[in-house]
């Protein structure tokens, strides 16, 4: 008699029910193998994704940073104005060009704390290892000028090397302010016509001069991804 035939068919049914109602031990193995798989190419997913949208916010951050301090400088360089001031019974004219600073007078509105013309002071500051933009602003008025306990006194820029501002200060006729952090570098450069000269020529400084250059550069360094920004002074 077949063997087959010798099994009861209420156990041949019992058998065939539980191989359809559940898996073997090697199949939920694979399976959960494969899930795990699964999660870690999703959560590998999500990582990356959320890195490549920090980076792009944190470019953006930069961009725009970048964009605002040059738009500053444009429109601040714009409406400079040609006055001279005296110290210790001697006139200097309030613009001073260097190679990484810059002096001039401009009006500042009322986000500074106190509208009006105002000596801007423009030069990179040593911070942590790494190099910021930073504006430091007098009144043009002579009690602000002459400086007070909690104002330094204004004295006129006559040495083109490094600079160092007080990155502290009350808001309102006298102050700092960051402009750009982490500047990779600054490079400043004037074109006019200076005393004793008769044709206009670029220069890496403008010092002591009665007339304001006919042009500024600023560029922020070979690595920069700005293009030069080139502003004519209306006054040159």
């Amino acid at each position: 008699m077949n063997s087959l035939s010798s099994v009861s068919p209420g156990l041949r049914k019992r058998n065939i029910a539980c191989r359809a109602g559940g898996f073997t031990l090697l199949e939920l193995l694979i399976a959960m193998s494969l899930i795990s798989l699964i999660m870690v190419l999703l959560y590998g997913g999500l990582q990356l994704g959320a890195r490549s949208w920090d980076s792009i916010e944190q470019k953006v951050r930069e961009t725009e940073d970048v964009r605002l301090a040059r738009g500053f400088l444009q429109r601040a360089l714009l409406q400079a104005r040609n006055k001279s001031w005296e110290v210790d019974k001697r006139m200097y004219p309030v613009f001073f060009g260097g190679i990484e600073q810059l002096e001039f007078i401009t009006p500042l509105s009322a986000h500074v704390g106190l509208p009006g013309l105002y000596v801007v002071r423009v030069a990179l500051m040593e911070v942590e290892q790494r190099k910021d933009l930073v504006m430091q602003r007098w009144l043009f008025n002579p009690q602000i000028l002459e400086g007070s306990d909690e104002i330094p006194e204004w004295r006129p820029m006559e040495d083109p090397g490094a600079l160092e501002i007080p990155f502290d200060g009350p808001m309102g006729a006298y102050g700092t302010t960051l402009l750009l952090r982490d500047v990779g570098d600054l490079e400043l450069s004037y074109f006019g016509i200076e005393q004793g000269q008769k044709e206009p020529d670029w220069h890496e400084e403008w010092t002591l001069q009665l007339r304001f250059p006919q042009l500024v550069k600023i560029g922020f360094g070979e690595d920069s991804d700005w293009p030069e920004l080139v502003v004519s002074l209306v006054d040159g």
